[in-house]
């Protein structure tokens, strides 16, 4: 008799799930060295896998240097990604080139106090800036040059010492403290608000009016200059924010500058 066939019956094999994307050995050369010179694009997406999101803030915790230059990818989301949570290893970042950023908001003192370099010139339509480094040591570089959409800017930074507007053409709202600054370039027609706090400025392209010296306690809160409720002050921190009706007399700062358009 011929012998009987096998049995095809055997074990059934696992079905295996999705694997887990490669590693970019980029990221962990960013964690040893700090430093990120790469597109947003080859940052870890936790859209591709989960544990991406917590690869992702460890590559961002780490970073002393953020150079993210010419860049189409990059929103206002990364933003408020980047300034989540405190940065506090955060010396120098580069944002220059930035097609679609519209908006810039980096306060309080505690999200990057080390932050000395901030470089935001040619995004084309960045139109809104707040910083508030108030008793900060550590701004000292700040460029804004050829934002050729920038109307309103509110810069707090103690020891800025470089402050680059150059082709800023459509700022109309300025606010401005520093106790270094000694040189400002404006080149702007149709300012309708413009408040200066630097003691050491001394070139300067417009007249100015001094106004009195008031001798109360250096750098109150925004809020505080503004005389706006936490409510209000949020609201300013939205998209388009409020704009504020001020006089010289209104403010509480010594070695005032005021000047109108």
């Amino acid at each position: 008799m011929p012998p009987k066939k096998a049995s095809k019956k055997g074990k059934k094999r696992k079905k295996k799930g999705p694997q887990e994307p490669k590693h970019d050995p980029g990221w962990d050369k960013t964690i040893q060295n700090g430093k990120w010179e790469r597109p947003l694009e080859a940052l870890p997406d936790p859209s591709q896998w989960p544990a991406f999101g917590e690869i992702r803030e460890k590559v961002l915790m780490a970073c002393r240097l953020i150079s993210i230059i010419w860049s189409i990818s990059l929103h206002d989301n990364f933003i408020m990604e980047l300034f989540g949570v405190p940065r506090v290893n955060l010396v120098k970042l580069e944002l220059r080139g930035t097609k679609y950023l519209t908006k810039f908001i980096m306060s309080p003192l505690s999200v990057c106090p080390l932050l000395q370099s901030l470089d935001l010139s040619c995004c084309p339509i960045l139109e809104y800036i707040f910083v508030q480094f108030m008793q900060s040591s550590s701004l000292k570089i700040l460029s804004l040059a050829r934002c050729i959409s920038l109307k309103k800017a509110f810069l707090q930074a103690r020891n800025l010492k470089v402050l680059n507007f150059h082709e800023c053409r459509s700022l109309t709202f300025l606010m401005l403290w520093s106790d270094t600054l000694t040189e400002l370039d404006l080149c702007c027609k149709e300012m309708t608000m413009f408040q200066l706090c630097c003691p050491s400025l001394v070139n300067f392209q417009r007249p100015l009016v001094k106004a009195e010296k008031l001798c109360i306690p250096s750098y109150p809160t925004i809020e505080r200059i503004l005389r706006v409720d936490r409510h209000v002050a949020e609201e300013a921190l939205k998209e388009k924010p409020k704009a504020y009706h001020l006089h010289a007399s209104s403010l509480y700062l010594p070695h005032t500058y005021h000047m109108g358009f």
